[in-house]
């Protein structure tokens, strides 16, 4: 297998350890997944989300806002989830 390049001078992975490390990260959610996409992101492409882009197939935004909550040591939450789906039969039925 031949490995993948990032620069001319550094060499990712092979295409077995691109595969472990996009499932790894298929395994996991929120902010634990953009925190494993920035370190990732770090050790092989310099820290640079448009090439973990083109070699991870990641979103870009998502590897960017991983980068800037490890800089910043700020967790984003989001609340999609408090505000998204049915309300309750309560909250409907006064």
């Amino acid at each position: 297998m031949s490995p993948l390049c990032v620069s001319e001078n550094q060499a990712v992975a092979d295409v077995g350890h691109l595969d472990d490390i996009k499932l790894a990260s298929s395994k996991m959610l929120g902010a634990e997944r953009r925190a494993f996409q920035a370190a990732m992101a770090l050790k092989y492409c310099a820290g640079s989300p448009r090439q973990a882009e083109a070699v991870f197939g990641w979103s870009r935004a998502a590897v960017e806002l991983g980068l800037h909550e490890t800089r910043t040591g700020i967790v984003c939450v989001s609340a999609h989830a408090a505000f998204s789906g049915d309300k309750l039969w309560e909250e409907k039925h006064p």
